[in-house]
């Protein structure tokens, strides 16, 4: 059975998926399993241009600010955490 094609400039109708799962979700959604670290003011102007910001973490995290999704950053030096893939700048 096919399926219509998905116009993209129309968001996902869920109550057309028949219960399952949207197809599309937001990357900030999608990487929800990582923990996130809360960036303010200047930090998160400093991740959005790959400086590292001051934080702790064992791992990838998701640094964020209150527009959503900067960047994942990785542990550097203690107490430093460094941005590796950025979102926007």
């Amino acid at each position: 059975m096919s399926r219509p094609p998905l116009i993209l400039d129309q968001p996902p109708e869920p109550e057309r998926e028949s219960g399952r799962a949207p197809a599309v979700f937001a990357l900030d959604d999608a990487l929800s399993f990582l923990p996130a670290l809360q960036l303010n003011g200047d930090d998160a102007r400093r991740a959005s241009h790959g400086v590292a910001v001051p934080g702790d973490a064992s791992g990838t995290v998701r640094l964020r600010d209150t527009d959503g999704l900067i960047a994942l950053g990785e542990p550097r030096e203690p107490g430093l955490i460094k941005p590796v893939v950025g979102f926007r700048g």
